[in-house]
């Protein structure tokens, strides 16, 4: 790993981001996608088009590219 944080680090970070940014609009770009599982709507972007939009939930049944990608980095983690 290039970062030496702990999951419970990253887990504090990422509350402290979401307390900040309650009731604003917050654009993020991110290839982790356990990042932005809580997002109100992710935007997939492939070869500079959007090629899916919805939650994280509704994006892992309705486009074969997120839940493809979901998977891979979920076996990454297991690893």
């Amino acid at each position: 790993s290039v970062f030496p944080f702990t999951i419970s680090f990253i887990a504090y970070i990422q509350q402290a981001i979401n307390e900040m940014v309650k009731g604003k609009t917050l654009v993020v770009i991110a290839h982790k996608l356990s990042a932005i599982m809580e997002a109100d709507q992710i935007l997939m972007i492939e070869d500079g088009q959007i090629t899916a939009r919805g939650t994280h939930s509704q994006l892992l049944h309705s486009s074969s590219s997120y839940h493809e990608l979901w998977k891979k980095q979920k076996q990454s983690l297991v690893r």
